[in-house]
């Protein structure tokens, strides 16, 4: 033991140096999942990762590749790897490290340290849902000026909204347009935005904005006494309700609505020629 306790002295970082490192990636963590809109799906490749299932999945491998996931993935794993040994470190401090570092205190901190590594990993689905409409936020502006240009006059050819990014006529309607995905971004717009896939303009005049990571979430800017409501979209092919979930007013007429989504089947000839499918609006 004495010999074990001698070589963990000379060869292992000591349990400040430790402790610091573990504290420090974990803050990195946090800061990362509210930055960067990636950041879910880098953990849910290296979840899938850790079942082996890119043995058997293309596009699984597709991602791993540089200009994809790449770099998030590799510094995923850094971090993994550093928080990891750095926290066996300080543990292992505690129990054959020298006497400061197997004093009461050091235990009660690396109890602590270990306490917060574990409140992220039971509280992250409601960190990463306190990030996304974080970055949802911070994007208000731009989804403001966006639907004050939009309300004022609806484009008929690619227009390119500041902070946003370019937009073209979707294949779903003139009252839809569809985001181009080009590199380089403009308007100073990093990876690290959170974009809107589309956006439609409704019967009202409202301006609606969906979330390209999540698609059962919507931004709306509308009018004067008008709330989201749930609502109905489709094709010849697929119809899908959004069913009215969560509201956060933003506002000034602005507002954050999550949905549940519900597919169906389109219905026969003879109700579509009653009832036109897709033409319901996004209050």
């Amino acid at each position: 033991m004495r010999t074990l306790s001698s070589r963990l002295r000379r060869y292992v970082p000591p349990f400040w140096l430790a402790y610091g490192l573990s504290l420090s990636v974990l803050v990195l963590m946090v800061v990362w999942i509210f930055v960067d809109r990636w950041f879910h799906s880098t953990l849910g490749v290296v979840l899938q990762d850790l079942r082996l299932e890119f043995l058997n999945d293309t596009l699984l491998r597709e991602l791993h590749q540089w200009e994809f996931l790449g770099p998030r993935l590799f510094g995923f794993a850094a971090l993994s790897l550093l928080a990891l040994a750095s926290t066996v470190i300080v543990f292992a401090r505690t129990i054959l490290g020298s006497g400061k570092e197997r004093s009461i205190r050091a235990m009660l901190l690396a109890t602590a340290l270990l306490a917060l590594w574990l409140s992220l990993f039971v509280s992250y689905d409601r960190l990463w849902a306190f990030a996304f409409q974080y970055r949802i936020v911070r994007q208000e502006v731009a989804l403001r000026n966006a639907a004050a240009v939009l309300s004022q006059q609806w484009p008929k050819q690619r227009v390119a909204l500041a902070g946003l990014g370019d937009y073209e006529i979707s294949h779903l309607g003139p009252n839809a347009l569809c985001i181009v995905d080009e590199d380089p971004l403009i308007d100073g717009i990093t990876t690290f935005h959170q974009p809107f896939y589309s956006i439609r303009k409704s019967e009202e005049g409202d301006i609606s904005f969906m979330v390209e990571s999540n698609p059962e979430c919507w931004v709306h800017k509308m009018g004067e006494g008008r709330s989201p409501q749930s609502f109905t979209r489709g094709d010849d092919f697929l119809i899908c309700r959004f069913e009215l979930r969560r509201v956060v007013d933003l506002g000034d007429g602005l507002y954050l609505a999550y949905y549940d989504m519900l597919f169906s089947d389109p219905p026969s000839s003879a109700d579509q020629s009653e009832q036109p499918v897709g033409t319901a609006s996004a209050e």
